[in-house]
């Protein structure tokens, strides 16, 4: 199902990689997402360019028909990802009705993979970085997994894979792959960690094919989480 409403995908444009995934991606704008008779409550989404899956959306009620046009920004804030440029042109400026506004929005995906896929005739290990803001240092962590693609559940935050008993699992610690370290643990005072997870050469066959999608969530010890990243694809190739 489409997120929007109305007015969903009255501009689209392409954006810088915002997920790490090596291609780039899409932001799309409805400006009447929550209208009323007197106000445009605009919202956009950016979707992944290679999966298709939502990452990030901008809503909160938001007036002034934001999402009405949409645009990308090189990186300005320095942290080597581009920026999201979304307009809203009946904001109210200084006592002037429609003079309008640009918005920027920068998107930090939190978890990113050295590769996108692994072979299974030859196996190999895959390299997933974690990088929190520093506000969840020491805190607790653990690289959630699903079989069944990117979803959405609540557990303190939108955690966006399908809950499946392999999420429940992986959350316990339990995961398929015999190779994979470092799942659970606490973050560093940088608010970063690294795990890696993997496959022996010649998997069982019903392995070959699938895509299985990774997010990591940070939360306090005994706590639910406060922060979670995108959802991360991995295919098992022949």
């Amino acid at each position: 199902d489409l997120p929007g409403t109305r007015d969903f995908g009255c501009s689209v444009a392409g954006v810088d990689d915002l997920d790490g995934d090596g291609v780039g991606d899409i932001v799309v704008g409805d400006s009447r997402a929550e209208s009323s008779p007197n106000n445009l409550y605009g919202a956009a989404w950016v979707f992944s360019g290679r999966t298709g899956a939502e990452l990030f959306s901008v809503s909160n009620n938001f007036v002034g028909g934001l999402g009405f046009s949409v645009g990308a920004a090189s990186d300005l804030d320095g942290d080597g990802r581009g920026e999201v440029l979304l307009g809203a042109p009946f904001v109210l400026s200084s006592g002037t009705p429609n003079s309008g506004a640009v918005y920027v929005y920068s998107f930090h995906p939190y978890l990113t993979t050295s590769a996108q896929s692994i072979s299974a005739s030859q196996g190999g290990l895959i390299q997933l970085d974690l990088d929190f803001p520093t506000q969840h240092a020491g805190d607790s962590y653990a690289v959630l997994m699903s079989d069944q693609g990117p979803g959405s559940f609540q557990w303190g935050v939108e955690i966006p894979l399908s809950l499946t008993p392999l999420v429940l699992a992986s959350w316990r610690g339990q995961y398929p792959q015999p190779l994979s370290f470092g799942m659970h643990g606490v973050l560093d005072p940088f608010g970063d960690a690294t795990a890696f997870t993997g496959l022996f050469a010649s998997p069982p066959p019903r392995l070959i094919g699938r895509t299985l999608f990774f997010a990591a969530i940070a939360y306090p010890q005994g706590g639910v989480a406060e922060a979670a990243s995108i959802a991360v694809p991995v295919e098992i190739t022949q």
